[in-house]
C-alpha cells in the first residue's frame, strides 16, 4: 500500500449519525441525544494523504479534528483554493498591521459598507 502524504484544503461529504437537533451525533458529539437518522454531510477538511492504490483521502475535519479515509470520488478541492496563496487563505497571509489597518478603514467608512 502505498501512501502519499500532502495538506490540501478540501470538502468532503461522508455519512454522519444526525441527533434531534441536525447536528453529527452519537460517537461524533459529546452531547447524550437520540439519533433521528443517517445523513450524508458536505464538510470542510484537509486531504492529510492519499491511496491511489485504494483510491482513497486521508481527511481531516477542519472543525472537530475528526480523520477518516474518504473515497476520492467524495472529495472535492475547488481550484479557488490555488490562487494567491499555497492554500488559498489570503486572509491568513496578511500581516497584523494589515489586518488592523482594514479595521480602521471600515470603522471610519472608507469601504461603504457602515
Amino acid at each position: 500500500m502505498t501512501t502519499t502524504t500532502i495538506k490540501i484544503r478540501c470538502y468532503y461529504t461522508r455519512k454522519f449519525p444526525i441527533d434531534t437537533f441536525g447536528r453529527p451525533g452519537g460517537f461524533y458529539s459529546l452531547a447524550d441525544l437520540p439519533i433521528v437518522k443517517d445523513d450524508v454531510l458536505t464538510r470542510r477538511g484537509i486531504v492529510e494523504a492519499k491511496n491511489e492504490e485504494h483510491q482513497m483521502y486521508r481527511v481531516r475535519d477542519v472543525d472537530k479534528g475528526w480523520e477518516f479515509w474518504v473515497p476520492m470520488a467524495d472529495v472535492s478541492i475547488p481550484d479557488m483554493m490555488y490562487e494567491g496563496t499555497s492554500d488559498g487563505d489570503k486572509e491568513e497571509d496578511e500581516s497584523e498591521d494589515e489586518k488592523e489597518q482594514h479595521r480602521r478603514d471600515v470603522k471610519h467608512g472608507l469601504y461603504g459598507d457602515n
